[in-house]
């Protein structure tokens, strides 16, 4: 709840990170497959009043058990289901997940439908992913898959993340990739300095 609060303040935040581009994001919130919604993703927008409205739509059910959780089917939409023309021009988009605990350990087929529809499967070959129902890719495979078409980081809130949770993020995103925060307010800050650092629009003396 108090991300979303101050996530609508990337989009002013992330144009002067991308000075030749109109960023449009898209926010999304993941729960546990104990909850009645496991994700609730909204559209992309460049706007941060059209954010707003769609984030007041989203609200965390609470449901599931505290850890492990299943932030991996929203990336399984990033890295399979997601077409943007950015990508098909050969840019990369950024992807962010932020969370405080470590994911289960693999996906389930039964899970994947009832999030995305029975036609899950037929939908990622379209995007021309191969999805093996019976041998789902492993949360470092999937991370793989997805850094073929996006920037993709973890983002850790300090004051609820232990080491073995920081680990954890670290075997899948590699070092790099994980970045731990003071507070989740400061989320908006961190996700504009990444892109900035990585579009070499921002340097540390800025």
């Amino acid at each position: 709840a108090r991300a979303i609060k101050v996530l609508p303040d990337i989009c002013g935040l992330a144009s002067a990170a991308l000075p030749r581009r109109d960023p449009f994001y898209c926010a999304s919130i993941f729960g546990d497959i104990g909850d009645r919604f496991v994700l609730c993703r909204g559209q992309f927008e460049a706007e941060a009043d059209k954010m707003v409205d769609q984030l007041t739509l989203m609200t965390p059910q609470g449901k599931g058990q505290d850890e492990p959780e299943d932030p991996h089917y929203g990336l399984f939409g990033a890295a399979y289901l997601t077409r943007a023309y950015l990508q098909l021009i050969g840019l990369r988009s950024y992807d962010f997940t932020i969370t405080d605990a470590p994911m289960h350990d693999r996906l389930v087929p039964s899970q994947l439908e009832r999030i995305f529809g029975p036609t899950v499967f037929d939908k990622a070959c379209e995007n021309g992913h191969q999805i093996n129902s019976r041998d789902l890719p492993t949360n470092k495979e999937l991370v793989k898959d997805l850094l073929r078409r996006t920037h993709a980081f973890a983002l850790l809130v300090a004051d609820k993340t232990n080491s073995l949770t920081m680990t954890h993020w670290q075997e899948i995103y590699s070092v790099d990739r994980v970045v731990s925060l003071p507070e989740i307010e400061h989320v908006p800050h961190v996700m504009a300095v990444i892109i900035g650092l990585t579009e070499g629009t921002l340097d540390f003396r800025s």
